[in-house]
């Protein structure tokens, strides 16, 4: 015979089940079975006040803790069906659970804690309600709970509580952005992927890939530009990265070789040719890499501007005048063999890093070290600019000169630090 005893609270709700077995003969044939008694008890309290404890989750275990477990989805231990001791007359009750949701209770020293301090402690946090815990019942509901509650502290601990639920559910700002960040590779691999796809097409069909004019006015652009838009059509990417961006971002950049003992002429025909290329193409972002052949002049990178110094020439001159006026920066910094900069990076931004390459393609020599240059593209600017630049260049400094020196400063000064004077008295009053 099987005994089967089972235990159920008051809401008949089963709580534990115990079984003592007995065999015997109950039926007249050769055969033998089990009779199964079934024997259900009510709850007393001496059952009750027996509750199974999880010390894991207790409160006293530490900060570390309470952080590690709310990472795995718990939060405050509540422990119910509890015989809470009293202390001193009073004791803790379960109820204010209900009223103060922060509030566990840890049975191994009979204290409360603030989960939320626990999990975010703050700068101004109490040892109360991390590590001593709360023993003084009788002031609990009424004055010690709410007190702590609308504490700048613990409404610090919560904000942090409820930002990390909500980040749980939605994904961090961190994840977010790696996200988007991750996106926005595969979509630069992709769209990298089109444009080999388009050259390989027309090296394959062997056209050729440039235009007589690729300018916004030419009708053909040539077959490699005109495929590419052919292409955005029925490609996002493509109309995304190549149709739309080249509208608001255009890039250019330049190799420059200016062989030794180079003329003014010289010189001044390639600035011509900057100048022209700015003019007609209106880019966003230019840079020019090449061998300037000046070995006397010193450069200073530095974000103020073009900064040269040394035994400068008409040709140095000449070129840092009109490199100035494009607000353009000489980036490299790094020397040849002799301690000169031959090769020079010219930007119109200041963000391209120039290093030596670890890797060179080809074999280096001591005159011309291997360049790495890395160029982040800035993030295109939608606007429309409609600013007015002046002309400086070709200014007449004599009439400027002549016309500032007119003044009477000194009581053009006098006057306006007078009426400075008169309007703090009127704010006065």
């Amino acid at each position: 015979m099987v005994i089967l005893n089972v235990f159920t609270n008051l809401e008949g709700n089963i709580l534990a089940t115990s079984s003592n077995t007995v065999v015997q003969n109950t039926l007249p044939t050769d055969d033998k079975c089990l009779d199964i008694v079934i024997h259900v008890e009510s709850p007393n309290k001496s059952r009750l006040s027996e509750p199974i404890i999880d010390t894991n989750r207790d409160p006293c275990q530490g900060k570390e803790n309470a952080y590690n477990l709310l990472m795995n989805g718990f939060g405050p231990y509540q422990p119910m069906n509890y015989d809470f001791p009293k202390r001193g007359g009073s004791k803790f009750r379960s109820e204010w659970f209900n009223s103060f949701p922060w509030l566990e209770y840890s049975p191994s020293k009979d204290s409360a804690y603030c989960f939320h301090w626990h999990a975010f402690p703050s700068n101004k946090s109490y040892l109360t309600f991390i590590s001593e815990g709360f023993r003084q019942w009788s002031k609990a509901c009424f004055k010690s709970f709410p007190k702590h509650e609308q504490s700048v502290s613990h409404k610090e601990s919560s904000m942090k509580i409820a930002g990390y639920n909500e980040a749980k559910q939605s994904g961090s700002i961190i994840s977010k952005v790696s996200t988007q960040y991750n996106q926005e590779v595969a979509d630069n691999k992709e769209y990298l992927k089109y444009v080999f796809e388009t050259l390989l097409f027309c090296a394959r069909q062997g056209i050729s890939i440039r235009g007589h004019r690729e300018n916004e006015e030419s009708l053909n652009k040539g077959n490699f530009q005109e495929l590419l838009n052919l292409r955005s059509r029925d490609n996002n990417i493509i109309k995304r990265y190549y149709t739309d961006k080249e509208k608001i971002f255009r890039y250019v950049s330049g190799a420059v070789y200016l062989p030794p003992m180079s003329t003014l002429p010289d010189f001044e025909a390639h600035t011509s040719s900057i100048e022209h290329l700015i003019s007609s193409t209106n880019p966003s972002s230019i840079l020019l890499c090449g061998d300037y052949n000046l070995p006397l002049i010193k450069w200073s990178k530095s974000n103020q501007g073009l900064f040269a110094s040394g035994t400068m020439s008409n040709t140095s001159t000449h070129l840092v005048d009109s490199f100035s006026y494009y607000n353009f920066y000489q980036l490299n910094q790094v020397p040849n063999a002799r301690g000169c900069l031959l090769d020079l990076v010219f930007s119109s931004f200041v963000t391209p890093t120039v290093q030596l390459a670890n890797t060179p393609i080809v074999s280096p020599d001591s005159y011309h070290p291997p360049l790495f240059v890395s160029f982040p593209f800035p993030t295109p600017i939608t606007a429309q600019d409609t600013h007015e630049y002046r002309d400086y260049k070709s200014a007449d400094y004599k009439s400027m000169l002549r016309y500032l020196g007119s003044f009477d400063w000194e009581n053009t000064f006098r006057f306006i630090q007078l009426m400075i004077l008169l309007l703090s008295l009127t704010m006065q009053f």
